[in-house]
Order: C-alpha cells, then structure tokens, then sequence
C-alpha cells in the first residue's frame, strides 16, 4: 500500500471508529484548549476551543484526526493564539 493509500485507509477506519463509537468529553470542555493532528501532516492544530458539545463532536468526525488532545488546565479564552 502506498503512502497516500494507508493514509486513506486509517482515516476511513479511525472516521468510522468515531462515528459509531461515543466521543467521551473532559468536564468543562469548553474552558480548555483542544489540539489536532491530521493524519499525514506532521503540525497540530492548535488552539481550538468548542462551546457547544456538539460542535466538538462535529469538528472530531469530520476532520478525523489521527491524534487528539486537551489541555489539563481551564482557560478564560481557551482559543486564544497564545496562552
């Protein structure tokens, strides 16, 4: 399988992964600070927030990232460019 072809694959796995499976949310989800990273790009997607749990979920099965991750701390502007 080819680069491009794997990375096709794991996406299409981990998408259908999220869609079925319940996505479990941190307590106070939108006091934190969430970053991404897509599959074949080695740069996360950072300073995301989300107030609505909807929103989050959205983002998660659309996009699809390989990795997923939120902050332990709360932020007033969880969003912000710099923290």
């Amino acid at each position: 399988m080819e680069k491009d072809e794997t990375i096709s694959f794991l996406k299409e796995r981990f998408g259908e992964y999220y869609r079925k499976n319940g996505i479990e949310l941190p307590d106070r989800f939108g006091k934190r600070e969430f970053a991404f990273m897509p599959f074949g790009v080695k740069m996360m997607k950072r300073h995301l927030s989300f107030k609505r749990k909807s929103d989050l979920i959205n983002y998660i099965t659309n996009m699809v990232p390989a990795h997923a991750y939120y902050s332990s701390a709360f932020y007033q502007n969880p969003g912000a460019p710099t923290m």
